[in-house]
């Protein structure tokens, strides 16, 4: 049985919180190297939302954008 994690509005399972957090590190780790790589924001934009931060989510899948533009 799933333990859930109550800082999140979506019920995510804790070992998955934990997973996509470890992604938010690698994706923002990645994107230090190269600032310009728009699949490693949208990536990050994903796992934001996974997570319920959509206002993050948001803004990282525009900046995306504007690299695919």
């Amino acid at each position: 049985m799933y333990k859930f994690n109550s800082l999140t509005n979506n019920n995510v399972p804790e070992d998955v919180h934990v997973d996509v957090i470890r992604a938010i590190a690698q994706y923002n780790k990645s994107l230090a190297l190269n600032p310009n790589n728009p699949h490693a924001y949208t990536n990050l934009g994903v796992a934001y939302k996974a997570i319920g931060l959509r206002e993050k989510a948001m803004a990282t899948f525009d900046a995306a954008l504007s690299l695919f533009e």
